[in-house]
């Protein structure tokens, strides 16, 4: 499998420097094969990584899940340093990175896993109308996957039911961004993205065991911050459209207001105050205006 992808930077496999356009894992390799990987998404702020323990966090559980145990913290570190070292420091001061970390069992015979990280710059034109005009999103049939299925603190590359919902959500209602349900029609998340809302004077966000370990989230709720504090509990679709506040969260892109469910208004359009009061907290968190330096790279 190769790489043709322009925009991609720098990528190492199993600890070694390769050109993106000769970057290549055999097709034998369970990450293929099986969609056995799991993956974080980790971003600079400007040039920075404050977030980085807590994605390291979050990757090993899940390596501890399909059973790899020879990858250490330590050895994610030595590698990732090493990785960040290969990018001319010219691209690392012009640009912010989206550097991705996707680890497989490997092949059967080789009984090594396979490391594979990938850097490239944040494309703040591709989420221009997220910072611009917010997430419009739309409920979907595809349904999200049970906790009993796959743990929700497993972040995973196995997302055939991401990709369904977004291609609904596409044909529905082209530019939204799809908005999966659990089993009990409770509001789960978007494969883009995490939902906050405040609801009757609350903090809330869906159950911790029924979506995505969220890192923005994580980092949100122990900033200790958010007043009154978070509440993980069922949300209902309907309670969702009636927030006061509402919010998508992406590792990437940050934060955005939640402006539109299935074509009807969310309040958070009305409320950009306290849009303003969430993004000032993310900015004491990462160090860095999101949304400011989102904006005067457009």
């Amino acid at each position: 499998m190769s790489s043709r992808n322009s925009n991609i930077l720098a990528v190492m496999i199993n600890g070694t420097n390769v050109d993106p356009v000769d970057a290549s894992i055999s097709i034998f390799d369970a990450g293929f094969t099986m969609g056995v990987s799991i993956v974080e998404r980790i971003r600079t702020y400007a040039g920075s990584l404050p977030l980085l323990d807590l994605h390291f966090d979050r990757l090993l559980v899940g390596l501890n899940a399909i059973g790899i145990s020879s990858i250490s913290r330590e050895l994610l570190t030595q590698q990732l340093d090493r990785f960040i070292e290969s990018i001319s420091a010219e691209h690392l001061q012009k640009h912010d990175m989206s550097i991705a970390i996707v680890i497989s069992p490997g092949c059967p015979w080789a009984q090594n896993p396979t490391v594979i990280i990938t850097a490239e710059p944040i494309d703040f034109l591709k989420w221009k109308s997220a910072y611009k005009e917010g997430i419009r999103l739309r409920t979907v049939a595809v349904r999200e996957v049970a906790e009993s299925s796959v743990a929700k603190t497993i972040k995973h590359r196995s997302r055939m039911h991401y990709f369904l919902a977004k291609r609904e959500a596409e044909q529905i209602e082209p530019g939204s961004h799809a908005l999966l349900l659990d089993e009990q029609d409770g509001v789960a998340e978007s494969p883009t993205g995490s939902i906050l809302a405040f609801i009757d004077g609350q903090w809330v966000a869906p159950s911790a065991e029924k979506v995505l370990s969220s890192v923005t989230l994580r980092a949100l709720d122990e900033s200790g911050q958010l007043t009154p504090p978070l509440l993980r509990r069922s949300i209902s679709l309907d309670e969702l459209k009636r927030a006061q506040q509402a919010y998508w969260l992406n590792a990437t892109v940050g934060i955005a207001p939640i402006v539109g469910i299935d074509g009807s208004p969310v309040q958070t359009t009305s409320d950009l105050n306290g849009y303003q009061q969430l993004l000032d907290v993310w900015k004491e968190i990462v160090g860095l205006d999101v949304r400011s330096q989102a904006l005067a790279s457009l």
